[in-house]
């Protein structure tokens, strides 16, 4: 019995999705033992019952904060490219019928403020989104697009 190369992608892209959920597990796991180490172990050996509920509603207060934030990184979409990073059909076609690439990047660049470049001088360029990479941005092999750095996508 052979397993066909499309089954092994599937099976591939199912475990790399939900193992993308195993840090949302473990924070929510932190979250519930914090809840009961503080909320349930060490409130009840608070006698003075006044002090308790404040120590009760600031934790719930900081908790819904907490639980705001991190709702907002997870489930907030990164921002792409701008779209005049973009090369047209036109220009990407010049590019790629010349041997003059990276001269072609280069006047195309002067349209938009580029100030990192490869490690031979040229600009940063991705195949795959046919656009200038701006500084401090990368191409999400996840997401097939180009982001800045440190917008991580789940």
């Amino acid at each position: 019995m052979s397993i066909s190369q499309d089954e092994t992608k599937g099976c591939a892209y199912r475990c790399q999705r939900c193992s993308m959920f195993i840090p949302v597990i473990f924070v929510f796991a932190l979250i519930a033992w914090s809840y009961y180490a503080f909320i349930v172990a060490y409130g009840a050996n608070i006698h003075n019952l006044g002090l308790r509920i404040f120590i009760s509603i600031l934790y719930h207060i900081l908790l819904v904060m907490f639980l705001w934030s991190y709702a907002m990184a997870i489930f907030t979409a990164p921002a792409p490219s701008p779209k005049h990073f973009y090369l047209t059909e036109e220009e990407h076609a010049n590019m790629r019928s010349s041997d003059r690439g990276r001269e072609v990047l280069a006047s195309v660049s002067q349209r938009v403020t580029v100030y990192e470049r490869t490690t031979t001088g040229a600009v940063r360029y991705c195949e795959l989104c046919r656009c200038i990479k701006p500084d401090r941005s990368h191409h999400c092999s996840m997401c097939m697009q180009v982001f800045q750095r440190n917008s991580f996508t789940l």
